[in-house]
């Protein structure tokens, strides 16, 4: 079904993801803006912050990731019955190998920065990664909360 244009925002982390979403919904306004709460996420900038002290990890750079933020954008453009709520999943990895082959695709801001590291460094965040997480060598599970706002148009 496609969303009813005007009605409708989007928000993704990477600015991929948000080029594509726009370009398959015409009229739907998408910004970039971060996911927090995610476990994966976090654990990887932990890692290459210890790493590359100047990483630019995206919990410091992307918008609408703070407890109120999409509320607030909501009302300012002026909806009415604003509520924000969360999203929580849980994610079971097969391995070390399956979460990290993820970063190694390049999506969003956490891949590209993985994948923009000389091989050398990358080789240390991995490690780190890895020890960050406990080193381990079945599956594995990590949490994800993301922010999520409704409102409707006012009469």
């Amino acid at each position: 079904m496609t969303p009813s244009t005007g009605r409708v925002s989007a928000f993704d982390p990477s600015p991929l993801f948000a080029a594509e979403c726009a370009a398959r919904y015409p009229g739907v306004e998408v910004r970039q803006g971060r996911a927090e709460g995610m476990q994966m996420l976090r654990r990887f900038w932990d890692a290459a912050l210890a790493v590359v002290p100047d990483a630019p990890d995206e919990a410091r750079t992307l918008r609408f990731g703070r407890e109120g933020e999409l509320a607030d954008l909501l009302d300012s453009a002026g909806f009415a019955d604003v509520v924000e709520t969360t999203l929580d999943v849980d994610y079971t990895y097969a391995d070390f190998d399956e979460l990290w082959s993820g970063f190694r695709r390049g999506i969003g801001p956490a891949g590209s920065s993985c994948e923009s590291l000389p091989d050398e460094i990358r080789a240390a965040v991995r490690d780190e990664l890895f020890r960050g997480l406990g080193s381990p060598t079945d599956a594995f599970t990590l949490a994800a909360t993301a922010l999520c706002a409704h409102a409707r148009k006012p009469d």
